[in-house]
């Protein structure tokens, strides 16, 4: 069967088709065969290096670029292949954010207050959750894909937010005074197994939080090396170091 003929776009929007810029070298020290996928004058780059940028067949790579003047994220078919658009968003996007869902069907993103999802084939877009007015660091999914976890700052404080996938409910599940940054969710272990299963515990590099009830009650107390944070069946504790604890 002859393969559907693309389109090339003229401009930059969402949909838009672009030609491959893919080639194939190797790395004169190693000897490495290497494709590069991206050529054009701009900044282009992967998701966050604690996520995966390809879809789970390994069909596409999802990546960011300024190339239109703003940020918005792009699919390029690899190894070799077309170039999609899949946003347009005005003011552009956080293009540190995205999470590719466990299906491969969506995009999760954050962008100006707002956690966001797109999907891959039919770029429709809709949203998660917002916080009027918030920044958003990047998206982490549960293992399950019905969890997402965020860094944010709003109002001159720090917060860790945590949504469900299908946008049914979101909350702010710690607060805090210093700056939050990369948080995941850690696959449960032995020594949490009274942990509510409604909510996988969520970890990050340089602070984290333990599972939430589905009330998500907080009883936080912090001293000035570690936190502690409290939930209705069990806790968890994270040193600054990265050492944890749970009961059990």
């Amino acid at each position: 069967m002859p393969k559907a003929k693309v389109v090339m776009a003229l401009a930059f929007r969402k949909g838009a088709v672009f030609p491959s810029e893919a080639k194939e070298m190797r790395d004169e020290r190693t000897g490495a065969f290497i494709v590069q996928l991206t050529a054009h004058e701009s900044i282009n780059h992967h998701l966050y290096p604690l996520t995966c940028s390809t879809t789970p067949e390994v069909g596409w790579v999802i990546f960011a670029s300024n190339r239109s003047g703003t940020w918005q994220f792009y699919k390029a078919r690899f190894p070799q292949g077309e170039i999609v658009q899949l946003t347009d968003d005005p003011q552009g996007v956080n293009g540190y954010s995205g999470h590719i869902s466990p299906d491969g069907t969506e995009l999760l993103f954050t962008a100006h207050g707002e956690i966001r999802a797109v999907n891959l084939e039919t770029l429709r877009e809709r949203t998660i959750a917002r916080w009027d007015g918030a920044s958003l660091g990047e998206v982490n999914l549960s293992k399950s894909g019905e969890w997402l976890v965020t860094a944010m700052k709003w109002q001159g404080r720090n917060y860790l937010a945590v949504a469900k996938t299908d946008g049914s409910k979101a909350d702010l599940i710690f607060e805090s005074e210093r700056t939050l940054i990369h948080p995941q969710f850690c696959p449960p272990t032995k020594r949490s197994l009274n942990t509510p299963k409604t909510l996988p515990p969520a970890c990050g590099s340089s602070v984290a939080t333990a599972a939430a009830t589905p009330a998500f009650t907080n009883m936080a107390t912090t001293n000035s090396s570690s936190t502690k944070l409290g939930w209705a069946s069990g806790w968890s504790w994270f040193s600054s170091t990265g050492a944890s604890a749970s009961s059990g």
